[in-house]
């Protein structure tokens, strides 16, 4: 069984060789993250990415008077179209730095983010180390600095690695609050929990739950709880984000329709919930690691510290079966597990590093060789494989592939665009822009809900749904759009000006919106990736079939080519 070694290893020089190790995992975790710093924001979650970028550009032109007017129109148009969920600290941040910067430097998000999960783990490694050997403390913070997940989430501008920080940085101060018991100790835990909630209030459950069972270990069910201590870090570390969120789910913003579609008890009854469920966690933290982290918390000894354990385990779950639509779906959504998984790893790898140190010297390198041979491995196929090869594998390799992936945790889809060359797509939508001479009156059905198209293109407007929109629907009971009646609520309210089609087999699969635009619209432009519908000339169904003529060879010829290529 593993016991609790609070205090340092003895010899100056084993010392030494942690501190090496230790700085070379952290420097390799850095320069990892650094590859291809200056890519454009699209390779992970662009939707999430593009919300964020919309914003902090919104928040730099603001300060900024070099930028032209009609940017700036646009901008503030695309502020107010995006609705706010968390507090938009990262792209205030961002919009500070691009202001010293002189200019959009997209690799400055990035840079918070890695610097955040970077802090996040030396965080871990701090609690570790209180909880289990040196050894198994390592073990933890390199799975922490190097799953795959954690690698494609810290380069993320995503609110995400930041809260993972301040939630990390919170356990630690529990857990030192309870064996080093002060008022200034259980103020600092409540401050930085209360910052993680503020973040993204989904660290709420997992912080709650480990703080109420550590104390409860200590102290007994009454005293755990209801002592004037607990109840003052419930209150400090509640107060700030639960109002907030309370405020922008029942005041005026717009979190409550947030809440209507991820909160869906009824989920919990089929079985397309735990599946996805299963499935997410693979892709994001393999289950290898968490079967290895749930052997962890059997290992450890000491009653307290894995009452913490326990306690941060329970609140992800319970957080999981409540936001079940995220749970099943979004595999950010599971970021809070990794650091769980990562400080439940360290008893059953300060085991095999225990075992392996008794081997001979030459077994214990050529581990280390075999296991470096594997990562560069992975490394080389994930930066080298292309997504066609993968689709033209046969069904059950592909199938018996996912399985292996899920197993050790890896998503092939992240890694499909670590070298992709983002330039094609960036210029289109700047085309697009400038067709629709960045109109902020547009309607779009493109990829990522539009986000990127309307960073890039400069626009603005409102997203038309996708067919994954019409199921999730579905999966909230509600019925169907009708496309009619939809359209025209939105051109009522919107008065827009251009419909923009840029996901070219998404509008193949909605043929009774294809069928209306092209019989009452005529086409701007169109090319093999975009399709562009003005909307201020309805042309009618009756001059539809005579087009060609009426036309001459302008809007007849686009009509024909639309309805042809997009049958």
């Amino acid at each position: 069984m593993i016991q609790n070694p609070d205090t340092a290893s003895g010899e100056p020089q084993k010392r030494f060789g942690y501190f090496v190790v230790g700085f070379s995992l952290f420097i390799a975790a850095f320069g990892l993250r650094c590859y291809r710093l200056t890519q454009p924001p699209l390779d992970f979650h662009p939707m999430r990415q593009g919300w964020s970028l919309i914003l902090a550009r919104a928040y730099y032109f603001e300060y900024c008077d070099s930028v032209p007017e009609w940017q700036r129109k646009v901008a503030q148009v695309n502020e107010k179209m995006t609705h706010i969920k968390e507090p938009p600290i990262m792209e205030h941040l961002t919009a500070l730095a691009y202001r010293f910067a002189g200019a959009e430097r997209l690799w400055i998000p990035r840079m918070f983010s890695i610097i955040s999960w970077w802090l996040g783990g030396l965080f871990l490694f701090l609690l570790a180390r209180k909880i289990v050997s040196t050894d198994g403390a390592l073990v933890c913070t390199a799975f922490y600095l190097f799953a795959p997940f954690g690698v494609f989430m810290s380069r993320s501008f995503q609110p995400e690695a930041m809260m993972v920080m301040l939630f990390i940085a919170g356990v630690l101060m529990i857990r030192t609050y309870y064996y080093r018991p002060s008022m200034t100790r259980l103020l600092v835990a409540a401050g930085l929990s209360s910052l993680a909630i503020l973040v993204k209030f989904i660290a709420v459950f997992p912080i709650m739950a480990a703080f109420i069972f550590t104390g409860v270990d200590k102290q007994g069910l009454r005293k755990g709880l209801l002592n004037i201590r607990s109840i003052l870090f419930f209150l400090s570390s509640l107060l700030l984000g639960t109002g907030y969120y309370f405020y922008m789910t029942f005041g005026p913003g717009h979190l409550r329709h947030v809440a209507d579609t991820i909160f869906l008890p009824q989920l919990l009854l089929e079985l397309s919930f735990w599946t996805g469920w299963l499935q997410v966690v693979g892709r994001t933290i393999g289950y290898a690691a968490v079967i290895a982290g749930l052997l962890g918390i059997v290992l450890l000894k000491n009653r307290s510290d894995k009452a913490l354990l326990i306690g941060l385990w329970a609140g992800y779950v319970i957080y999981a079966l409540l936001f079940t639509y995220t749970t099943a779906t979004h595999d950010y959504y599971q970021v809070l597990l990794l650091p769980i998984v990562a400080l439940s790893l360290g008893p059953t790898g300060s085991i095999i590093v225990a075992h392996l140190r008794h081997l001979d010297r030459r077994w214990r390198w050529g581990i280390a060789f075999f296991a470096l041979f594997v990562i560069a491995t992975l490394v080389h196929t994930g930066l080298n494989v292309r997504h066609d090869q993968f689709r033209k594998l046969d069904p059950a390799v592909k199938n018996r592939l996912r399985i292996l992936c899920n197993f050790i945790g890896l998503n092939p889809h992240n890694f499909k665009r670590i070298n992709y060359d983002f330039e094609q797509e960036i210029a289109v939508a700047r085309r697009i822009g400038e067709i629709v001479n960045h109109s902020t009156r547009t309607i779009f059905l493109a990829r990522d809900y539009g986000y990127p198209l309307r960073y890039y293109g400069q626009l603005s407007g409102v997203s038309w749904p996708r067919q994954k929109d019409l199921e999730a629907r579905k999966a909230r009971g509600l019925g169907p759009l009708n496309v009619q009646n939809r359209f025209e609520a939105l051109t009522k309210k919107w008065s827009p000006e251009f419909f923009i089609v840029a996901e070219l087999e998404e509008f193949r699969l909605q043929k009774d919106l294809k069928q209306l635009l092209i019989n009452r619209f005529g086409v701007v432009a169109e090319t093999d990736k975009y399709l562009i519908f003005d909307l201020t000339k309805e042309i009618g169904s009756n001059r539809q079939d005579n087009s060609s003529s009426s036309e001459g060879g302008s809007r007849g010829e686009r009509l024909r080519f639309a309805s042809k290529n997009l049958t």
